[in-house]
């Protein structure tokens, strides 16, 4: 007997969303029933690329025709609260792109109606499944009683999200539409809970420049955050304990030193990320391990909502 298939459909029709698809489809587990997206033209690309079944002509025709299991929903910011809004009230489990909502209260807003709807709701923060990551964490856990200290550069360029077209409030709060991904990493590798957070150099929306915070964590791990705003840096993550010194840098890659030698050696990366979009195959293998109720990797809304807090925390001048 043929097990039966999970089925999994898709609201919005960018460049994500067909990574999404792209990593979903190769799942043998799954079927990719169809996409809703207010533009036809985009979404008819994807399911001649793809060979989806169902072009949908609305959400509900999404939810009552495609009886989809799972809704990856991966719309424009701007439109995220409205979108989880109306998906909310079909009550089927949704894997959402990342951020959450516009800024912290946004967020706060759509986990709200999350949880009034009793829906599961993952969120998409596809560094946590880097084979990168997953090789960093396993090192760690050689040394679970070490603490840690976890150093994540980040870097944001305001005239290049102008010339992508991107609206002013994606703009004014791009820290979490994009900083996220760095800010993660605190959730990632650090222990405990945040036990405080001192900006060393705070945000100046007028002149953004040079941002930096402390962090102390109840597990004694100690975080750094370092923005540079308009300038030069590639991303990167750097955690060390009294054994190891990790580095991701760029963060696609993992290389280590260990006490006492002088030489790198790094770590041998899943094909995955370089067949797929970095840590989007593993991710949606775990979301369908989240649905079918299953030990996952996938962080939820909750989770995801302390380094959208952490962000607020970072970038909320003094």
């Amino acid at each position: 007997m043929t097990a039966k298939k999970i089925r999994v459909a898709f609201v919005g029709a960018g460049p994500t969303t067909e990574a999404h698809i792209k990593a979903f489809s190769d799942l043998p587990t799954v079927s990719v029933v169809g996409i809703f997206n207010r533009t036809i033209e985009k979404a008819e690309k994807l399911v001649k690329i793809y060979g989806l079944d169902h072009l949908f002509p609305s959400l509900d025709a999404l939810y009552k025709v495609g009886k989809p299991d799972l809704v990856v929903v991966c719309v424009y910011e701007t439109a995220k609260r409205e979108v989880m809004e109306k998906c909310l009230a079909y009550g089927v489990p949704i894997f959402a792109e990342k951020p959450i909502g516009l800024d912290y209260e946004e967020s706060l807003k759509i986990a709200d109606m999350a949880a009034k709807a009793e829906c599961p709701v993952w969120v998409s923060l596809n560094r946590r499944t880097y084979s990168s990551t997953l090789e960093a964490l396993k090192k760690l856990d050689k040394s679970p009683s070490k603490k840690r200290i976890i150093e994540v550069k980040d870097q944001q360029d305001l005239k290049i999200i102008v010339r992508l077209g991107h609206s002013p409030e994606v703009m004014k709060n791009w820290m979490y539409a994009n900083s996220i991904h760095l800010v993660d990493y605190f959730s990632i590798f650090a222990r405990g809970e945040i036990e405080s957070i001192n900006v060393l150099s705070g945000w100046d929306a007028k002149e953004p420049s040079f941002v930096a915070a402390h962090l102390k964590f109840t597990s004694q791990d100690q975080g750094l955050y370092t923005a540079y705003w308009n300038g030069a840096g590639p991303w990167s993550c750097h955690i060390n304990n009294s054994d190891v010194c990790i580095a991701l840098q760029p963060l696609e890659t993992m290389r280590w030193q260990e006490r006492g030698a002088h030489r790198w050696y790094e770590a041998e990366l899943h094909r995955y990320d370089q067949d797929f979009k970095p840590g989007f195959r593993q991710q949606a293998l775990e979301a369908i391990k989240a649905i079918s109720g299953k030990s996952h990797k996938l962080c939820d809304i909750n989770e995801a909502l302390k380094s959208t807090k952490l962000i607020q925390a970072i970038y909320t001048p003094q």
